[in-house]
């Protein structure tokens, strides 16, 4: 199997590249799934352009589709390194359930 379960997108703040545009690219590349993993940082050293909206997100991964590559959505989950600031993750987190 062809994957890469490590994608940033436009969501992020390290990428200027659209969801879509990766999904294309990926199908031209042949991969079997993909796995966007944007930003979730708590008190990053650069401020909040790295926090992503979770709500939005969800709402944009669910208007993503292919006909040949299955689309996983993930996060990737940073913190500064204080340990006053986990709980504040882990209620994001959580708030991704509902």
């Amino acid at each position: 199997m062809r994957c890469d379960y490590h994608l940033h997108s436009s969501i992020s703040a390290d990428s200027s590249t659209s969801p879509f545009q990766q999904i294309k690219q990926a199908e031209v590349l042949g991969l079997n799934e993909i796995c966007f993993t944007e930003h979730l940082e708590i008190h990053f050293y650069r401020g909040d352009a790295w926090h992503v909206d979770l709500q939005e997100y969800k709402e944009r991964f669910a208007q993503l589709t292919s006909s040949s590559v299955k689309i996983k959505f993930g996060l990737e989950a940073g913190i500064a390194l204080a340990a006053e600031y986990f709980s504040e993750l882990e209620d994001e987190l959580r708030g991704m359930r509902q």
